[in-house]
């Protein structure tokens, strides 16, 4: 995820920007996936896998931030 917003934020065109944070919000869903995997597996119990999305969805709510602001900067 964070590579993709340092990719993004290099990029001159918006266009290209609002792609990479796109990229970078499919990162954080496919964390997401492992996360419900570990649960179900037994390596995290369900606190902690709830812990862990929470931080998930604060850095969904800042990558949106993000795309927000490269699309009003047009």
């Amino acid at each position: 995820m964070g590579a993709n917003i340092a990719e993004g934020f290099g990029r001159y065109h918006f266009a290209d920007k609002v792609k990479f944070y796109y990229q970078a919000r499919g990162s954080l869903k496919e964390v997401q996936n492992f996360i419900f995997l570990a649960r179900d597996l037994g390596y995290i119990n369900t606190e902690k896998g709830e812990e862990i999305f929470k931080e998930i969805r604060s850095c969904e709510m800042l990558v949106n931030g993000l795309i927000r602001s490269a699309n009003n900067q047009k």
